[in-house]
């Protein structure tokens, strides 16, 4: 999945509309589904125990519910319209060429729809579907942010990242909660939150949309993209949320971004991890090599 640095100069700068990708579409699907489930087992007798089996507990591992393992990663539940704060911005970020133009001919209509979400959701929430602002909170930034990190990379490339980021994040948690109970504590302040979520996936596509687009202007922006920087801010808020949010969940999400940073680099590509050791195998074959000098073998490499 890496780029290299010649595509990287050439390549334009990847939209980050139009059609999502298959990976992108299963992604959302899968936040839809799962925190759906676990909002809904709330409301049955066996609620707890199915949603035992759908996000990380200290009986994960020792229990072997190994289905949370992959289900915890796609679990947003959240009764707070503060969760769609992160992707309006982005939204607003993306469309900024066209949003005062929109804003200005379509006020009336978008005040309309912004208003009718709000009730809607707060109906929802009260009565059908608790926590339903983190499930539209976590499509909406996984429908902008997948898409536009598959269309850099293609599908298998991009699904093969997902699934390690997935696999490595979900396994720390299921670890540290399983030998440190009150790991979902923060370091300096009484905060436990939650490990589940879509955080460690989106992070990783965040820091990957920034290495990728450093230096590069995005549609609608005058000024080219601080790549670094922006990577430094997302761990830098990480960091943070470690030390004053809770700890397990600050450790998954940056575990997210260093998997996106090697992934850049190519380092966490198992592919290139082959690689590598072929290469090595080959220079330690290429020292037993000697040279024969003189008779019939003189100038010819033998082992």
């Amino acid at each position: 999945m890496a780029l290299p640095r010649s595509s990287r100069a050439s390549a334009g700068p990847p939209r980050p509309t139009g059609r999502a990708g298959r990976a992108s579409r299963w992604l959302v699907g899968l936040v839809v589904l799962v925190s759906l489930v676990v909002s809904l087992a709330g409301h049955t007798p066996l609620g707890p125990e199915a949603a035992a089996w759908l996000v990380l507990t200290p009986e994960t591992l020792p229990g072997l519910r190994l289905t949370a393992l992959v289900t915890n990663a796609f679990v947003n539940l959240s009764e707070h319209p503060g969760a769609l704060f992160m992707p309006i911005m982005l939204l607003a970020l993306f469309r900024m060429r066209d949003l005062p133009q929109l804003i200005q001919r379509q006020w009336k209509t978008l005040l309309l729809w912004f208003v009718g979400l709000l009730l809607g959701g707060f109906l929802v929430n009260q009565y059908l579907v608790p926590g339903v602002w983190g499930i539209l909170g976590a499509v909406l930034i996984t429908g902008l942010m997948a898409p536009t990190v598959e269309r850099m990379f293609g599908f298998r490339p991009f699904l093969s990242f997902c699934v390690r980021v997935l696999v490595v994040t979900q396994a720390v948690g299921a670890l540290l909660l399983w030998l440190w109970p009150g790991s979902v504590a923060a370091l300096f302040a009484p905060v436990a939150a939650s490990p589940a979520g879509i955080g460690p996936l989106t992070g990783a596509w965040f820091l990957t949309f920034a290495l990728v687009m450093d230096r590069r202007t995005l549609d609608g922006l005058d000024i080219a993209i601080n790549g670094r920087a922006l990577a430094w801010v997302l761990v830098i808020l990480d960091v943070y949320h470690l030390l004053f949010s809770g700890f397990l969940s600050g450790l998954m999400d940056l575990i997210g971004l260093g998997l996106a940073w090697a992934n850049i680099h190519g380092v966490g590509n198992p592919i290139h991890l082959l690689d590598r050791f072929r290469l090595w195998r080959l220079e330690r074959r290429r020292a037993r090599f000697r040279v024969v000098r003189g008779g019939r073998d003189d100038g010819r490499i033998v082992h």
